[in-house]
Order: structure tokens, then sequence, then C-alpha cells
């Protein structure tokens, strides 16, 4: 009876695994495990935990293996626990006594007239005179990089973000709060609510895929721990260099899909939200920036009416900026 258990057990425990094989947590316990064995002392760990495992009986063998599985699968649930705070940081939400470091980032972002410039061969002047057909293939992928670079950065000084990954979402947010009046932070269980399901199966995988790149990013950064475990270079090289093109490579173009993917979402469907409180969607702009920010306040607080704080300053009351208060 207990053969048939423990095959039955090693056959979940096979099942188990092969669900695992490509996770991220099983990658870096098993990339640990490969630390140890080709670092320094590598030999004789590997020969005594190969020997104590050979020797032991069958059930301690599958007491082991259900231990490794725990392992690998409570370490994949600390880290989605941890996604939120991890992705706060790296969008550059960072504890207050920072703000030194935030301030010198913030400023390395290059205001649009600079990157642009106001002569040379991708001057305005020379854009708005001659059109972009005048314009060689090497300054039109100029000109688009520059383009798209300057869409994925707040216009507001004051909403600009010390990490890359943090302006592509927060300018995101501002321009819908400043094309819309509607702040997306305090509008979006409401909207959430009245999104069709295409809508809403959309935003979830991209919010999916920017969560999931984030724990990539964390468990290859953590890789470099084996480095202090073994006090051998190589594990915090390949941490790093992993780290760095997860970040670059993986997670800001998921980061840029789901912007995107937020703006089209307000775009197409914000009328909903007004309907669903029973008002009209004006067709002016600039009549609708006022009116989505009366929309904002009564969701927000219930009233159409303006409070102490506008909806806006609301919505970085939050996690407000260090050194906002202070004008930096």
């Amino acid at each position: 009876m207990l053969t048939t258990w423990l095959g039955g057990l090693g056959s979940k425990l096979t099942e188990s695994w092969a669900g695992r094989a490509l996770s991220p947590a099983f990658l870096f316990w098993l990339g640990g495990l490969a630390v140890l064995a080709l670092g320094p002392g590598g030999d004789r760990r590997y020969a005594d935990a190969a020997n104590s495992f050979n020797t032991a009986s069958a059930l301690l063998q599958v007491v082991i293996l259900i231990t490794a599985v725990a392992l690998v699968a409570t370490s994949e649930q600390l880290a989605e626990g941890l996604s939120l705070p991890i992705t706060r940081l790296l969008e550059g939400y960072w504890p207050r006594g920072t703000g030194w470091l935030r301030a010198f980032l913030v400023r390395r972002i290059s205001p649009p007239t600079f990157e642009i410039g106001v002569v040379g061969p991708l001057s305005p002047d020379r854009i708005a005179s001659g059109g972009i057909n005048t314009l060689t293939p090497d300054e039109r992928r100029e000109l688009g990089a520059l383009d798209l670079r300057l869409h994925r950065i707040p216009v507001a000084a004051n909403a600009q973000m010390p990490t890359r990954l943090g302006n592509i979402l927060r300018a995101s947010e501002v321009r819908i709060a400043g094309r819309y009046g509607l702040d997306p932070m305090l509008c979006w269980s409401a909207f959430w609510l009245v999104l069709p399901e295409l809508a809403r199966t959309e935003l979830t995988e991209a919010r999916t895929a920017v969560d999931t790149r984030v724990r990539t990013w964390f468990w290859a950064l953590l890789f470099c721990v084996w480095a202090l475990v073994t006090w051998w270079w190589p594990p915090l090289l390949i941490g790093l260099v992993l780290a760095v093109v997860v970040y670059a490579g993986w997670l800001l173009p998921a980061a840029g899909t789901y912007a995107d993917l937020l703006d089209a979402a307000f775009e197409v469907h914000r009328g909903a939200l007004y309907k669903a409180f029973g008002r009209t969607l004006p067709t002016d702009l600039d009549a609708e920036a006022s009116a989505g920010a009366s929309l904002t306040e009564l969701i927000w607080h219930g009233t159409a009416v303006s409070t102490a704080f506008s909806a806006a300053s609301l919505s970085d009351l939050a996690d407000p900026p260090e050194g906002a208060e202070s004008g930096e």
C-alpha cells in the first residue's frame, strides 16, 4: 500500500514540477544549485548531497522532493505578493529621505525642446515649412524615436518620475487626466465596471504581463545573492546582466503596451462612464475637461462640487513625489 501511495505521490510531484519547470522561481533555485555545485568547494558539496540522497530511504526521498516543491511554490507566492511594492519601487515611488536621488534622476530627463532643438535638421521650423517628407530616412527614424520617447514622459515637469518605467505609466495617467479631466486612479473602479469584456480582457492580459516581468526582474536581481552564499563573482554578474536585460528589453515594452491600452480604453469607452452616472459626454474637448473633473469629484467624493483638493491633486497625494511640497 505504501508503495502504491508513493507511486501516486511521485506522479503528482512530476506533474507539479512539469508545471513549474520554466517559472522564474524554479530557475532561481535550479541556478542556485548549479552555483553551489560549480562554485568553490562545489565538488565536495555535490558529492555529499548526492550520497545523502541516494542512501536515504524512499520515504525520506519523497519528503525531500515534497519540500523542494513546497519551497518553489512558497517562494513564488511570496514573490507574487511583493509584485505591487516592487513595481512601485521600480516606478520611482521611494521612501522619504531619497529626495536628492529622485531630483537628480528627474533632472536628467531632457525636455522635448532640448531634444529636437530649435535649429538643425529636426527643427520644428524645418518640419513645419517642408513637411516630414523632406526628412531623410535616418532623420525620420530619429524623429520617430524622439517622438516615442516624449510620448513616454509626462509633459508637466512636476509629474515626471525618476525611472523609465515610472514615466511610461505616469505619462498615460497624466495624459488621460489632462485630456479628458478624468483621473484614472480615482475613476478606475467605476470605469472597470462599465468596460466591455474585450477591453477588460486586453487590459488584464497587459497588466498581467507587466506584473510577471516585474517578478522575473526581481528573481534575476535576487540571483546575485548566490554570490554572497558562495563568495563567487559569476552569480553577481549573471544576476545583474539578467536584471538589466529583463528591465530594458522585456518589462519596459510590456509597460508601454499597457499604457497605450489604458489610453485607448478611456478614449473609446469613457462615454459609458458618463452614461452610468446619468451624464452626457461633451462633444467639445475643452468642455469635457471640466465635465471630466466634475465627474471625478462625483465618483471620488460623492458630490460634483469641488472640495479643498482637486481630483488631480488627490491622485498625487496617494503617493506624492518627494520634494513636491517644496516645489522641487
